[in-house]
């Protein structure tokens, strides 16, 4: 008798559907990595949009010095004066005696030589307000007046332009190029003209103590000694002289520029599209020309054919 095999209930397993995206699981040194701070990107995307009248973050004004101090700025468009206080020193070059030979302790053929490592520092003093600059200029030009009895502000003018004349040339040559730097930083706007002037030049002496050392006549000349390092206290003015309400402001040029270069673009319209269409049909006529007359390119690491002597025309013999 046959027996009928019995069926065994098959397991279901449950189907897990299959996932669209791979799924990463972190690494070892991914879980334990700090979360990364936030930076100026973020925040930036997270806050308001800036105006067109505000600093961005990138700018030089919005950013302090080594010291934490901001860079001055005045919001109100009446302010049209502005007074800075800046500090030459003048480090002479150092002599060394030199000498060629020497003998028992004594040098021969003895000369000085000049290292020429002297400079010209400029350096801004910021502990004076605009006040107080203010008033130095004008017990400068009140001193002025009761020391050599003018009552004439030009006179002082005068005597401020020969004294600055007479600088020596390091530290002339240093302050031209702060004036010269200063004038280009205030006239990026086109509807305004800035001019910096020097107001106030005092020479004085790098102090090491309270009281200046006695300065002794030498006993061959009649001058004292001159200080071992020589500083001018220098005031500058900035002061707007003129404006303009002009659409756009003044207009820019510079050597290359061509004010008239609409109207000779009018004028030489016709020759130039002759030129153009000349151009055109010699560039058609190249077009045009058969193949073997186009020379063909030699490649880079072709091998020029060999030049054997039955090749060669033989010369006068000798």
């Amino acid at each position: 008798m046959d027996m009928e095999p019995v069926l065994q209930p098959v397991p279901q397993v449950e189907v897990l559907p299959q996932a669209t995206k791979a799924v990463r699981w972190p690494s070892r040194v991914e879980s334990h990595r700090p979360p990364s701070p936030r930076s100026d990107i973020d925040e930036e995307m997270d806050a308001p949009q800036r105006g067109a009248d505000s600093i961005s973050i990138n700018s030089m004004q919005s950013i302090p010095d080594f010291t934490g101090r901001k860079m001055t700025t005045f919001d109100d468009e009446r302010t049209t004066t502005v007074y800075e206080a800046w500090e030459l020193v003048c480090i002479e070059d150092r002599h060394t005696r030199q000498s060629w030979k020497s003998f028992c302790g004594i040098d021969f053929g003895i000369r000085w030589l000049n290292l020429k490592d002297g400079c010209v520092l400029v350096n801004p003093i910021v502990s004076y307000d605009q006040g107080e600059l203010a008033d130095m200029h004008e017990d400068a030009i009140r001193a002025y007046k009761l020391k050599h009895g003018s009552s004439q502000e030009r006179a002082y003018e005068q005597d401020l332009a020969n004294r600055a004349h007479n600088l020596p040339c390091d530290p002339y040559d240093k302050l031209q190029h702060l004036l010269e730097d200063k004038t280009i930083a205030t006239n990026r706007n086109p509807y305004r003209q800035r001019e910096w002037r020097v107001v106030v030049l005092q020479p004085g002496e790098f102090r090491m103590t309270e009281l200046l050392p006695e300065r002794k006549r030498g006993f061959f000349s009649w001058k004292k000694q001159p200080p071992a390092i020589r500083t001018w206290f220098v005031v500058l003015r900035g002061q707007e002289v003129k404006s303009t309400k002009e659409d756009g402001g003044w207009r820019a040029y510079n050597r290359h520029s061509n004010p008239w270069w609409r109207f000779d673009n009018r004028e030489t319209k016709d020759e130039r599209s002759q030129r153009k269409d000349i151009m055109k049909k010699i560039d058609k006529a190249r077009d045009r020309r058969p193949h073997h007359y186009r020379p063909r390119p030699r490649a880079a690491n072709q091998i020029p054919p060999p030049v054997y002597p039955s090749m060669m025309r033989p010369g006068p013999v000798i």
